[in-house]
C-alpha cells in the first residue's frame, strides 16, 4: 500500500504544473483564431444548409396544393 501512498503523493505535488500546461495548450492563441475561422465556416454552411431545406419545404407544399 505504501507505494500507491508515494505514487498519489508524487500525483498531487505535480498537480498544478499538470493543470498550467493543460491551460497553457488549451489557450494558444493561433489554435483559437484557426478554430474561430472554422466555426464561422461552419455556421455559415449551416444556415445555406437550412434555407435549401426551407425552400424544398416550401416547394413541396405547393406541389401537394396544387
Amino acid at each position: 500500500m505504501l507505494p500507491w501512498f508515494e505514487g498519489r503523493k508524487k500525483e498531487l505535488a505535480n498537480c498544478p504544473l499538470i493543470r498550467e500546461q493543460a491551460f497553457g495548450e488549451i489557450l494558444d492563441p493561433d489554435k483559437l483564431e484557426r478554430l474561430g475561422r472554422y466555426e464561422v465556416h461552419l455556421d455559415r454552411k449551416l444556415e445555406r444548409m437550412l434555407a435549401i431545406l426551407l425552400r424544398l419545404k416550401d416547394l413541396r407544399q405547393g406541389m401537394i396544393a396544387g
